[in-house]
């Protein structure tokens, strides 16, 4: 059984705060860290959270992010242009 995939997340800050995953452009892991990053139009501008991209992604849908690289995830509602080499937010 698969839980369906709600429009926030729970971010494992302290103090915990929900994240629409809607206003998340792009995701970078780095170490057993990820950099989450956020569309210009939100409030928020960078999330930092201890936890691993393989435990994350699941939570997202597929629909909407793609992993680009092994240490990148963008949201494909915010692609631009995909190039051989380079994807383009905006």
């Amino acid at each position: 059984y698969a839980a369906a995939k709600t429009e926030s997340l729970p971010a494992y800050t302290a103090p915990v705060e929900e994240i629409d995953y809607t206003t998340i452009a792009i995701i970078q892991t780095s170490g057993h860290y990820l950099h989450l990053y956020f569309h210009p139009a939100s409030q928020k501008k960078k999330i930092v959270l201890r936890e691993a991209l393989k435990s994350f992604l699941p939570r997202l849908p597929e629909e909407v992010f793609l992993q680009s690289q092994r240490s990148y995830v963008v949201n494909r509602n915010f692609v631009k242009k995909i190039g051989a080499n380079k994807i383009k937010n905006g």
